[in-house]
């Protein structure tokens, strides 16, 4: 399927019409903080985050199926390797707006691996 309709030609012609050019105007959008949840249940989780940093950005991957909570969202490493997951009290809009095909992601603040604590910030790709 072309993603032509409604596009002015000269950007048809130059993106051969499969893509959608890239959002010149893209910026990142502050939601909210939150301490990462869960952490304590992930065997071997202060080795996965021993060489993280302020800064350093992960990813969120929902999870609909989870029985204890379906507006879960896991959060991801590179890997794809779970660290925990954003608290439930505050995953109702994120998981919404996720499900409508937003990118959410998410920037460290604070780790220490031995106490198990993860800050997060959390921002809206737009």
């Amino acid at each position: 399927m072309q993603l032509t309709k409604g596009m002015p030609s000269a950007l048809v012609g130059a993106w051969g019409g499969d893509t959608l050019p890239p959002a010149p105007f893209a910026q990142e959008i502050y939601l909210t903080h939150f301490p990462i949840a869960g952490a304590y249940y992930v065997e071997g989780w202060g080795d996965l985050v021993k060489d993280m940093r302020a800064g350093d950005m992960l990813n969120l991957l929902r999870e609909p199926e989870n029985e204890h909570d379906t507006y879960a969202i896991k959060v991801v490493d590179a890997a794809q390797k779970k660290l925990g997951y954003m608290p439930r009290r505050m995953n109702h809009i994120p998981a919404r707006l996720m499900d409508a095909g937003k990118l959410l992601y998410v920037k460290i603040t604070q780790v220490d691996a031995d106490d198990l604590v993860m800050e997060l910030d959390l921002f809206l790709r737009e």
